[in-house]
């Protein structure tokens, strides 16, 4: 299980959608899985720019959206300090989704 779990942190990180995709067919609930940041896949989409994926795991899993790691911060924090190109566009995809702009990390 915990193999499982790590590949899909990584196959996000990497912006394989595929893989992704295969992982959570057999086990939807890893989609809320977390690393020992206590990240979920979607935080670590939007850190990476990877806009197909956000997207696939907003539209597939929108119970992700507002999901803390341990420092209480969401993807949407991270797509406003991230330096990549499309933090922006993952901005507005997250607030769309229904992100809660009101929340606070810790």
């Amino acid at each position: 299980m915990i193999k499982r779990i790590q590949n899909i942190h990584a196959a996000v990180s990497l912006g394989d959608l595929t893989v992704l995709q295969e992982g959570v067919e057999k086990r939807s609930d890893y989609i809320l899985s977390k690393d020992h940041f206590g990240m979920t896949p979607l935080h670590k989409a939007t850190i990476m720019g990877h806009c197909d994926v956000v997207q696939y795991i907003l539209e597939k899993f929108p119970e992700t959206v507002n999901a803390k790691d341990r420092d209480g911060r969401t993807a949407l924090h991270y797509s406003t300090a991230t330096t990549n190109r499309n933090g922006s566009k993952i901005y507005k995809m997250l607030i769309r989704a229904g992100a809660d702009a009101r929340v606070r990390d810790s």
